[in-house]
């Protein structure tokens, strides 16, 4: 247990108490006459409203056509689902190697394990609209990310809960997801941000989709956090049908793999605004996260989470109070089957991402002065299906640029190790069946840091669903 100071600690009640208040207010009585969510037990259910909330909403099926490997042994796991309970287990591995631009040229072989509950407080029969859910994380073995030499890890999936070549176990995720009124819903707990945030239905997964973490999500999201698990609080309102407005609070200094906030919840924070918008081409879907935000405290490149571990040690580093950053992540269909194959595999990763093949595009803007890298952008192709005896099938080209800012042509030093990185990604998961998934993945780097050159990484990658 982190010891705080008595302010931390008041400011820890007080905003924790500020959020039970919220719910022991409003949420009873806002829900008594919905009829918005579909209702278990007479209560609003999320589970039932939105079931890409869990990674699995149907554990039915024959061995080939089912979303895990287990399924549900004599009905039992989907008689737990339909009572509000979600139990779901995940293994990621990934072997992968440096082929060219590095002085080290090896193979490593790494992966993770994942394992969420969620419990469905309407099913459940407790309180109407409510969702707790847990996230652990276990990893084991060794990735490539610090041989590659590249400001991006080359595999986002090893550099969580941190970055270091460890194997360890941490809770990434545990939050309440409660709906208020019929538009209004609260987000609270410690979340993995950039899965909220910065979400893009052709390269946003990087279990299934692009390894590296500039496909993942915005290097520039460090900006707003020393980490990618964040305590925070956000509202989420839906203004129209196809706009949705959420602002947000984060404890800004929390550190992964930590428990606790390192001097106290919410000392440093970050705030900011994140707009959801949905529009139809015809009758090809596209939608668009822009987001502004606004961090307290000084965070270089150095705090960054998203980039290679410790890369700006021992360097001395302007400092200046408060940072900020603006952008959107944004995608487009551009072809979709007129019909959808049968049968349909409930699994969030499929639910979020129809069949068919779009576009995506990424830009991310934060201020020179106090950003070594200051301009990220990334975009490229990808889909689902496409091929009719292939319908889970997924692929994805991608290109990314991290841009150096004039801080860093400023620092002397600085300048003559590191620059602009810009890379290239393509890949293709093979659904051999919906539990069952092979990548094959292959990515071309010119390195931010100068002497590094024309990195090349080829991996495979296999994921099991449990």
């Amino acid at each position: 247990m982190i010891t705080r100071s008595g302010v931390c600690k008041i400011r820890e009640v007080h905003s924790w108490f500020f959020v039970a208040l919220i719910l022991a207010v409003f949420t009873p009585s806002a829900w008594a006459d919905s009829n918005e969510l579909a209702t278990e037990k007479g209560k609003p259910s999320i589970m039932t409203a939105a079931p890409d909330r869990t990674p699995v909403s149907d554990y039915t099926g024959n061995f080939r056509e089912r979303s895990t490997l287990f399924g549900d042994p004599d009905g039992k796991r989907q008689w737990l689902y339909d009572k509000g309970v979600a139990l779901d287990l995940s293994v990621t591995q990934v072997y992968q190697g440096v082929t060219s631009g590095s002085e080290d040229k090896e193979w490593k072989y790494s992966g993770t394990a994942d394992y969420s509950l969620a419990l469905d407080s309407g099913r459940l029969g407790l309180w109407p609209a409510g969702l707790l859910t847990v996230h652990g994380r276990t990893k084991f073995g060794r990735s490539v990310n610090s041989t590659a030499r590249t400001l991006s890890p080359v595999n986002w999936n090893y550099s969580t809960p941190d970055s270091a070549e460890d194997s360890e176990s941490f809770l990434e995720e545990y939050y309440l997801l409660q709906g208020l009124t019929e538009k209004l819903s609260l987000l609270t707990g410690r979340t993995l941000f950039g899965d909220f945030s910065d979400i893009n239905r052709f390269a946003n997964d990087g279990q299934t989709q692009f390894m590296n973490s500039a496909f993942k999500n915005s290097l520039l999201l460090g900006v707003l956090s020393a980490a990618q698990s964040l305590h925070g609080i956000a509202l989420c309102y839906q203004a129209t049908p196809n706009v949705n407005v959420a602002p947000f609070i984060l404890s800004s200094n929390d550190k992964d793999n930590v428990r606790g906030s390192p001097g106290g919840l919410f000392s440093e924070y970050s705030t900011g605004v994140l707009v959801t918008l949905n529009w139809k081409l015809g009758d090809l879907p596209g939608e668009a996260l822009p987001i502004i935000g606004y961090n307290s405290q000084d965070v270089l490149a150095i705090d960054n989470p998203d980039l290679a571990r410790n890369i700006l040690l021992g360097f001395d580093l302007p400092q200046k109070n408060g940072n900020w950053v603006v952008g959107f992540s944004a995608d487009q269909y551009i072809f979709m089957r007129k019909k959808a194959s049968t049968p349909t595999v409930h699994t969030a990763q499929f639910d979020k991402t129809p069949e068919g093949i779009g576009v995506f595009l990424r830009f991310y803007y934060a201020p020179e002065d106090r950003n070594l890298w200051n301009m990220f952008v990334s975009g490229g192709v990808g889909g689902r299906g496409v091929i009719p005896s292939r319908p889970l099938d997924r692929y994805g080209l991608g290109f990314y640029a991290f841009i150096e800012s004039g801080e860093l042509k400023q620092q002397p030093i600085l300048a003559g190790a590191f620059g602009t990185e810009y890379g290239w990604e393509a890949f293709y998961n093979f659904a051999i069946t919906p539990w069952l998934q092979l990548t094959p993945d292959f990515q071309y780097i010119q390195s931010g840091r100068i002497g590094v050159n024309r990195v090349g990484v080829v991996g495979m990658r296999l994921q099991t669903y449990f």
